[in-house]
C-alpha cells in the first residue's frame, strides 16, 4: 500500500516538470519573432563630406609712402611702402614729397632775416639821414616814406607779359632843416631781393645792361632793368608844407615787372654819402650793397 502512493507522487512530479519545460520553449520562440515596431526604424544616412573652401585672392591697393600694398578684404600687406621723393625747400614752401605731397620742416629763412635786418612799415614816415650836397661830411635829417604800393595793369607804357605783373610804389623825401637849407641835400635808394639779398652785390651806377636775379617758389627769374624797370623822379624843390613851413620835396615812382604774386621786392633808402664814387669823385669806383648801407639805412618790402 505504501509503495503505491510513492509511485503516484513521482509520476505527478514528472508531469509537472514536463509542463514547466514546455512553457519555457514557447516563450523563447515568441521572443525571436521581430515586432512590427522594430521593423519601421530607419537606418541613418551617412554624413556628407564638407566642400573645400574657395582660395582667397587678394585685392591689393597701390603702395603709398605711408603704406605697402594692402588687401582691401583681409588687410594683409605685401611688399614695401614707397620711398619719399623730396623736392627741396624754398623760401615759400617747406620740402615736399613729389609722390604723396607730404610736407616736412619749414620754408627757408629769407636772407634778409638771416642778416638781422629790420623792415620799416609802408605808408609811414621815418627820419632819413642824408649827406648835404655841398659838404659830404655834414648830414641833414629829413623824412621819407614809401607809399602807394600796388599792382598795375599792363598798357602801352607797362608792357604786359604772361606770368608777370607790374608792381609799383612811390618813395617820397622831404627836407626842411637848417643844413638842408644852407648846403642842399642828397637822396638815394636802391632795390634788391628780400629773399636772396647779399651785401656783396655790386650796385651799378647805371641801369643800362643790368640784369638782376629773383627767386620765387624755387624758380629763378631775371629782371632786365632796361625793360623790366621803369623809374620817374620828380623834384618839386623848395616850397611850403600844409603848415606853411619851408620844405624841399622829391618823389620817385618805381615800377618792376615781376612774377605774379612776387612779394620780395626790397627797397633800401640809404645815405648817398656812403657812395664811394661820390666821396672820391672817381666815377670808376664801384659800390656794394654792403658799403652803401649802414645802421641808418631804411628797408621797405613791397609785399
Amino acid at each position: 500500500m505504501k509503495k503505491t502512493v510513492i509511485l503516484i507522487v513521482v509520476i505527478t512530479l514528472s508531469f509537472l516538470a514536463a509542463c514547466s519545460s514546455g512553457s519555457e520553449d514557447n516563450s523563447i520562440q515568441a521572443s525571436d519573432t521581430p515586432s512590427s515596431t522594430q521593423a519601421e526604424v530607419a537606418t541613418p544616412s551617412p554624413t556628407p563630406s564638407p566642400s573645400p573652401s574657395p582660395v582667397h585672392v587678394h585685392t591689393l591697393s597701390l603702395a603709398t609712402c605711408q603704406e605697402p600694398p594692402t588687401c582691401s578684404e583681409c588687410g594683409e600687406t605685401e611688399g614695401d611702402s614707397l620711398p619719399h621723393d623730396w623736392r627741396e625747400a624754398n623760401y615759400q614752401e617747406p620740402q615736399e614729397c613729389l609722390v604723396c605731397g607730404e610736407a616736412d620742416g619749414l620754408p627757408l629763412p629769407p636772407n634778409f632775416l638771416t642778416l638781422g635786418l629790420t623792415l620799416c612799415d609802408l605808408d609811414t614816415q621815418y627820419p632819413y639821414v642824408a649827406a648835404t650836397g655841398e659838404d659830404i661830411d655834414t648830414n641833414t635829417v629829413g623824412l621819407v616814406e614809401v607809399l602807394n604800393n600796388r599792382v598795375i595793369e599792363g598798357d602801352d607804357v607797362f608792357e604786359a607779359k604772361e606770368g608777370f605783373e607790374w608792381r609799383m610804389c612811390t618813395v617820397r623825401f622831404a627836407f626842411f632843416d637848417d643844413n638842408a637849407m644852407a648846403y642842399g641835400t642828397t637822396w638815394a635808394c636802391d632795390f634788391t631781393d628780400y629773399y636772396e639779398i647779399s651785401l656783396e652785390t655790386v650796385v651799378e651806377a647805371s641801369n643800362e645792361d643790368v640784369v638782376i636775379g629773383l627767386t620765387y617758389y624755387g624758380m629763378d627769374f631775371e629782371l632786365d632793368l632796361n625793360v623790366d624797370f621803369i623809374v620817374e623822379e620828380r623834384i618839386d624843390g623848395w616850397g611850403y608844407d600844409s603848415d606853411g613851413n619851408d620844405v624841399f620835396a622829391v618823389e620817385i615812382d618805381g615800377a618792376w615787372r615781376v612774377p605774379v604774386g612776387y612779394d620780395g621786392m626790397l627797397i633800401a633808402v640809404y645815405n648817398y654819402g656812403n657812395d664811394v664814387a661820390f666821396r672820391t669823385g672817381d666815377e670808376s669806383q664801384t659800390n656794394t650793397l654792403g658799403n652803401l648801407t649802414d645802421e641808418d639805412t631804411l628797408w621797405f618790402r613791397l609785399a
